[in-house]
């Protein structure tokens, strides 16, 4: 019972903080001041968004970057997938704007869907993803980042799961590295399989970065397959060892 009511309340504060800093705000300071969307996807509504949700769960952030990757330049990221809390963290890594995917059915969630179209979120569904796509080409034309799952859905933590072609083929598309990041642990803090009260506060997330990937056309299959070979090799050594290696052979 007390696991069951704690964990309640601090859902009850990341609703206030994400009701506040992720969409509320950022939506008014648009309307107001009429900035520009790089303000909103790169602006201080959503690293204090981020920010308040490490505390509201007492995250710990550790970000790896053994190839001291720029990560103020422009990248398709891919990040492999168990846990709603993957989105705050990874918005801690771009330095730029960056563009999330997420499913549709998102939008009939009061508020949240206001934040989400706020934060040009491409929304996508299961019968035709053709508007998603073109609008990841035209966020990458104009210098955004994309942020995607080539997992294409939240994993049970145990395994990396087959990925999809998409994320490879926007990236040799438009003729931008590819940029592999692995997270580690928020399956610790909430996986897809319990409920929202069995949280665990107090979690060490390390976010892994790898080295840049250059997708050229016609290759995407084979990159796709190597890429996500180097994720379930990596996946099982962080399994089978207690202080985890490190996320950079290639």
């Amino acid at each position: 019972m007390i696991k069951f009511l704690s964990g309640n309340f601090f859902w009850f504060l990341e609703f206030i903080n994400c009701t506040f800093n992720y969409c509320i705000i950022p939506a008014l300071r648009q309307k107001i001041t009429g900035c520009r969307s790089e303000d909103i996807l790169n602006g201080p509504d959503i690293k204090r968004y981020c920010q308040t949700t490490a505390k509201i769960f007492n995250i710990k952030y550790t970000l790896s970057n053994p190839h001291n990757i720029d990560l103020t330049k422009q990248f398709v990221f891919i990040s492999n997938h168990s846990s709603w809390f993957d989105q705050p963290s990874l918005k801690i890594v771009p330095n730029n704007p960056c563009h999330f995917l997420a499913k549709q059915d998102y939008l009939k969630i009061p508020i949240l869907n206001w934040g989400l179209q706020v934060h040009q979120t491409i929304f996508v569904n299961s019968k035709s993803n053709e508007l998603a796509n073109e609008l990841c080409q035209k966020y990458l034309r104009i210098g955004h980042s994309l942020c995607l799952y080539p997992e294409a859905t939240r994993s049970l933590g145990d395994k990396i799961m087959p990925f999809k072609i998409g994320a490879f083929k926007h990236s040799s598309a438009a003729n931008i590295p590819l940029l592999p990041i692995y997270i580690e642990n928020t399956d610790k803090i909430l996986i897809k399989s319990k409920p929202l009260w069995q949280i665990n506060r107090g979690t060490h997330v390390v976010l892994h970065v790898g080295q840049a990937i250059d997708v050229s056309k016609g290759n995407e299959n084979l990159i796709r397959e190597k890429i996500e070979k180097k994720y379930v090799a990596f996946h099982e050594a962080l399994k089978s060892t207690s202080h985890g290696s490190k996320f950079i052979d290639w």
